[in-house]
């Protein structure tokens, strides 16, 4: 068998006259050369490419998944980044128009004082002519310093010595301020004065003037009445004692004497009222801080200080005083003041910065003064001064206006000031208006709180309680109203048991028979609750007596102990709409003058209607006042509404691109934002378990 003709086989000639041989381009072998163990180098190279297309579609899910699992933290932290830097800014834009604002619209209520060559402090205040100074505080150093006021040089403004306003105050010092000041009554809704002088008032922590005052003898004469007292050093200011008295009316009668002394170290203060009975005084050294306080008691001969009892006599303040440096005239609106040195010694600076209060122009209250109530119907915080007359009894007219259409509802609260500083508050039964009474011909009662004595109202004729028998009895001077459950008997150890009495109702005894008891018991205690019966004006149920068995007492029985009520309340005056007076007569001790608050005030202010705007009268309708705190309590920050819509829109979002990177086939990407929520959900846990191991 011939082999088949190739080009090389006949030579040169063959190359030329034969045709090229086609170009083949799939080189994939035959079966028949595969079978015949060709190799198939081709194969492995296609395989080889596969696996490099499958790692590089694994390291791109891998990529995609890390990519899903960290992306919401990672929009978390650019939103919380975000809202960090949207507050800044809004911090620094609020700063800025707040330092515009000031420059342009300094506060009005912030007052400069300026040192002149003589060392006075002094400034015009721009006020309208409705309007003055009512209140001002020293609030810092002026210029560039910010240091606030050191307690021990603060300076204020004041009608009266801020030192028996702030601090320990004898009670009475009250009627020191009405001895001192000028004469007349003012009303402005804040303030009820006796003077309408505005002082300026510095405190010092070691005042110059303040010494050590020692009292070496004190002693009262009831034959003549004297009181002595002898000190060790010289007294360069007039003294003066007050006395409180009981009257007949069971009210306090006050008397003032001036002491009389020939070397300023032996005084006498002669007692004006004709009456040997005890009392109690007091005084007040101003110079000095001190006070002085005693009893005269007459039974007290070899006591220390002879007939007197419970002698006080120490200093008010023995670290700091307030001193009178300056004051403000009202006419021309101009404060002024001479400080005292610091407690360093060194000099204020050359500027002070002061905050200031403004309020109405006070009203003037005479006894034509025509009253109108409240629109508010809100107590005064100024009250006006109901001084007791001859009798006992406090009265005061106050004139309604023509423009009263229909009576007022009228509520007080009644107090006073110049009580005795040993009075304490506990003892100062509360006054005021209230309800008229169906049959009262007052348009509103005045009741007082008073304390409840049954003394007053109910005693004991006769008591017996038989062992034998067992058999208790009672008989008091009036009748009660006692029912089958008010009354308890107890034995020894064992708790009370009820036992119905022999007889019930109103009566003025009572019997109750007690069955044998089980055991070998002693009795121990009776109870017995009752109404007070018939027209009282106490409350008439709440009371009960105890009684203790006691073998060494008389019928065997202890005094009864009172176990009820501890207050009455009682009507002790009115408010009549014909003649216009208030007028009450107090059932317990009282100061000889009061102060009353109550739903009326004078025509005249009720027509202040509104809040002067300082700053508009100062700088005009532009003036805007800023407010540091607004955006705190009246609106939201930017990070807060960018927080707020972000957690609203998160979750669809979130859901959103889940179920998109799984419609698009990117499956990875999905898994791993699935994966983040549980990776969130991991890391709350490790937290919480961390912080309970902390914890516990």
């Amino acid at each position: 068998m011939e082999s088949p003709s190739s080009p090389w086989a006949n030579g040169e000639e063959g190359k030329i006259s034969e045709r090229p041989q086609q170009i083949v381009f799939d080189d994939t072998p035959s079966p028949s050369s595969i079978l015949q163990g060709t190799p198939a180098l081709v194969s492995q190279q296609a395989f080889e490419m596969s696996k490099i297309e499958e790692s590089d579609s694994s390291l791109k899910s891998f990529f995609m998944f890390t990519l899903g699992l960290l992306l919401p933290f990672f929009i978390v932290f650019l939103i919380f980044s975000l809202g960090i830097a949207l507050d800044d800014e809004t911090y620094e834009r609020e700063m800025q128009e707040q330092q515009e604002l000031q420059e342009e619209y300094p506060n009005p209520y912030d007052l400069s004082l300026l040192r002149n060559e003589s060392g006075t402090y002094s400034a015009t205040i721009d006020l309208p002519e409705t309007h003055d100074l009512s209140q001002c505080t020293f609030d810092r150093y002026g210029g560039e310093q910010s240091l606030y006021t050191l307690l021990e040089e603060s300076i204020v403004c004041s009608t009266s010595n801020p030192q028996y306003k702030y601090g320990y105050v004898p009670q009475n010092y009250a009627s020191y301020l009405e001895s001192s000041n000028a004469p007349g009554e003012y009303f402005n809704g804040y303030s009820n004065v006796a003077s309408s002088e505005l002082l300026v008032w510095q405190r010092i922590a070691h005042p110059p003037t303040l010494t050590t005052v020692n009292l070496l003898d004190a002693e009262y004469n009831f034959q003549s009445k004297n009181l002595s007292l002898s000190f060790e050093d010289n007294l360069s200011e007039n003294l003066s004692l007050d006395i409180f008295i009981l009257n007949e009316e069971n009210q306090f009668s006050k008397f003032s004497v001036l002491g009389t002394t020939s070397d300023g170290k032996n005084y006498t203060f002669q007692n004006p009222v004709n009456s040997t009975d005890e009392f109690y005084m007091e005084m007040i050294l101003y110079e000095s801080n001190y006070f002085f306080s005693a009893e005269a008691c007459d039974t007290c001969e070899e006591e220390q200080s002879p007939y007197l009892d419970q002698v006080q006599f120490a200093m008010i303040s023995p670290h700091w005083s307030w001193v009178e440096i300056g004051n403000y005239d009202s006419q021309n609106h101009v404060i002024s003041f001479d400080p005292l040195p610091l407690s360093s010694g060194s000099e204020f600076p050359e500027q002070l910065e002061f905050e200031i209060e403004i309020d109405w122009t006070p009203v003037s209250i005479t006894n034509e003064t025509a009253w109108v109530s409240q629109a508010n119907g809100r107590f005064l915080t100024s009250p006006y001064k109901i001084y007791m007359n001859e009798n006992g009894t406090y009265e005061r007219t106050f004139p309604l206006s023509n423009q009263t259409s229909s009576p007022p509802v009228l509520e007080c609260a009644i107090d006073s000031s110049s009580w005795p500083s040993y009075y304490e508050p506990m003892l100062r039964y509360p006054i005021f208006c209230g309800d008229v009474e169906s049959s009262s011909e007052y348009d509103s009662m005045i009741y007082q709180i008073s304390p409840f004595e049954i003394d007053e109202y109910i005693s004991i004729i006769d008591q017996e309680w038989d062992p034998v028998n067992r058999e208790f009895f009672v008989e008091f001077n009036r009748t009660l109203n006692v029912q089958e459950n008010d009354f308890y008997g107890s034995e020894s150890y064992m708790p009370p048991f009820r036992e119905r009495p022999d007889s019930i109702g109103v009566r003025n005894n009572f019997t109750v028979t007690f069955e044998e008891s089980d055991g070998d018991r002693d009795w121990a205690s009776f109870q017995m609750y009752f109404e007070i019966a018939g027209n009282t004006s106490i409350i008439q149920q709440g009371h009960f007596f105890t009684w203790y068995v006691c073998d060494d007492c008389v019928q065997n029985l202890s005094e009864p102990t009172y176990r009820g009520i501890s207050s009455k309340t009682e009507v002790i005056g009115g408010f009549n709409l014909v003649n216009h007076t208030l007028w009450f007569h107090p059932s317990v001790p009282t100061p000889p003058m009061v102060e009353i608050s109550l739903t009326l005030v004078p025509e005249e202010f009720s027509e202040r209607t509104g809040q002067l705007n300082y700053g508009v009268f100062l700088y005009g309708e532009e003036y805007t006042e800023y407010n540091s705190n607004y955006r705190y309590y009246h609106a939201s920050s930017p990070s807060e509404d960018l927080y707020y819509y972000s957690f609203l829109v998160s979750p669809f979002v979130y859901v959103g691109a889940i179920v998109y990177s799984f419609i698009r086939g990117n499956k990875a990407f999905g898994k791993g934002l699935i994966s983040s929520s549980i990776a969130a959900l991991a890391l709350v846990g490790v937290f919480v378990v961390l912080l309970f191991m902390f914890l516990f």
